[in-house]
C-alpha cells in the first residue's frame, strides 16, 4: 500500500469573511482593545473596522492611525493632521506631521522612505617646488613650480595665477609647471602661492533621484598654501694650524663648515684634533656674541674669554654683497696635545 502526502492547496475564503479574524474588527473599541493588548497585534499592522468603513495602521505605541477617509471602504486619505508623540515611525521622526489628506501610498512611502541629501565637496589646490628652499644669500635659483588642481564637486579651471611675495608672475587658463626667469636671492624670502578660479560644479541628485542643488559647489576659487625659498648668511667655523685670525673675506670662506641661518640661542660642537693651533667662529655681525664655548673635557671650563674678536666684511655666494660678521679666533701658544671637544653656545 501505499502512501503519500495531499499535494498542498492555498487557503482560500468559503464567504465573505477575512481568513484572518485579528485584520477585521465591527467596532473602533474591538479595534483599539486589540491594538493596546492582543500580543499577536504589531507595529504598522493594518486593520478595518466595519462600523466605521475604516482602515487603520497601528502605531508603535499601539494606538491607532486612520488610513481612510470612508467611503465603501477604500483607502483614501487622512482626514487631519497627525503628529508623532514620543516615538518614530520609520522615515518619521518623533514630532513628525503627517498632512491631512495624505493618501495610503504617500503614507508608505513617508514610513519606508527617508531622503537623503547628497555631499558636496570643494576643490582644493597644492603647490610644490624643487631645489633646496634654503641657500645661501647670493646664490641664482630657478625653481620648477608645479601646482596641483582637485576638483571634486566643483567645476573645470578658469584661472591659474601663480604669485611671488604677493605680485602676480604667471596666469593662464590651464594648469602647469612653471619655472621663473633665474634670480639671485639675497637676504629675503621668496614666497610663492598658486590660486585657481573654477567654475561653478554639477547638482547632484539625491537618494530618490531628484535634484539636490542645496550645499551645491559655486564659481569661486581656492589657493594653495606657500612654497617658500629662503636666502640666509652662512656661519663659517674651522680647526687648523695657522696662527694669524683670518682677516678677509675670502680667508673666513676658507673655512671648511658652515651653517645657514645660525640664531641666537642655538648650539653646536667642534672637535678639535691634536696638533690644531687655530680655532675660529665666524658669524653676521646682526648677532649677539658668543654666549659660551665650553671645554667638555675640562669639565665644560668656559674658554669664551681666550677666543678674540674681530670685524670683518664677507661676501655671500658669488661674490653676493658683503656684510658685517663677528670673527671669533682662539690660537693656541703650542699646538694642541690632545683631542678637545668644544660646546658652542650663541
Amino acid at each position: 500500500m501505499s502512501s503519500s502526502l495531499p499535494t498542498g492547496k492555498p487557503y482560500s475564503r468559503l464567504d465573505a469573511f477575512p481568513l484572518d479574524d485579528s485584520t477585521l474588527f465591527e467596532t473602533l473599541a474591538d479595534a483599539e482593545e486589540y491594538a493596546a493588548n492582543s500580543p499577536i497585534a504589531y507595529h504598522t499592522q493594518i486593520i478595518g473596522v466595519t462600523a466605521e468603513d475604516k482602515v487603520y495602521m497601528i502605531a508603535e505605541d499601539r494606538s491607532l492611525i486612520p488610513l481612510t477617509g470612508g467611503g465603501g471602504g477604500e483607502i483614501d486619505a487622512t482626514d487631519e493632521d497627525i503628529t508623532l508623540l514620543g516615538t518614530d515611525l520609520g522615515g518619521l521622526a518623533d514630532g513628525a506631521t503627517i498632512p491631512e489628506g495624505t493618501t495610503f501610498s504617500e503614507f508608505v512611502k513617508m514610513v519606508t522612505q527617508k531622503r537623503n541629501a547628497p555631499t558636496y565637496k570643494t576643490p582644493s589646490l597644492s603647490l610644490s617646488g624643487t631645489g633646496t628652499k634654503t641657500v645661501e644669500a647670493g646664490t641664482s635659483l630657478t625653481p620648477t613650480l608645479t601646482a596641483v588642481f582637485t576638483q571634486n564637486d566643483g567645476g573645470g579651471i578658469t584661472v591659474y595665477k601663480l604669485q611671488k611675495n604677493g605680485m602676480d608672475i604667471f596666469t593662464d587658463s590651464v594648469l602647469g609647471p612653471h619655472s621663473p626667469t633665474a634670480e639671485i636671492i639675497g637676504d629675503e624670502n621668496w614666497s610663492f602661492r598658486a590660486t585657481v578660479t573654477f567654475a561653478a560644479g554639477p547638482v547632484k541628485n539625491d537618494n530618490m533621484g531628484e535634484p539636490c542643488p542645496a550645499g551645491a559647489i559655486g564659481a569661486g576659487s581656492v589657493s594653495s598654501g606657500n612654497v617658500v625659498y629662503s636666502g640666509k648668511r652662512n656661519t663659517f667655523f674651522d680647526v687648523d694650524t695657522k696662527t694669524a685670525p683670518a682677516a678677509t673675506s675670502a680667508e673666513v670662506r676658507d673655512l671648511t663648515q658652515t651653517m645657514l641661518g645660525v640664531e641666537e640661542g642655538d648650539q653646536w660642537t667642534i672637535t678639535v684634533p691634536a696638533g690644531t693651533r687655530r680655532i675660529t667662529i665666524a658669524y653676521p655681525a646682526t648677532l649677539r656674541d658668543v654666549s659660551n664655548i665650553a671645554y667638555v673635557e675640562q669639565g665644560n671650563a668656559d674658554y669664551t674669554d681666550l677666543a678674540v674678536k674681530n670685524i670683518v666684511s664677507v661676501e655671500g655666494a658669488d661674490g653676493y654683497t658683503a656684510i658685517d660678521y663677528k670673527v671669533f679666533t682662539y690660537i693656541t701658544a703650542v699646538p694642541i696635545p690632545a683631542v678637545m671637544t668644544l660646546n658652542v653656545t650663541l
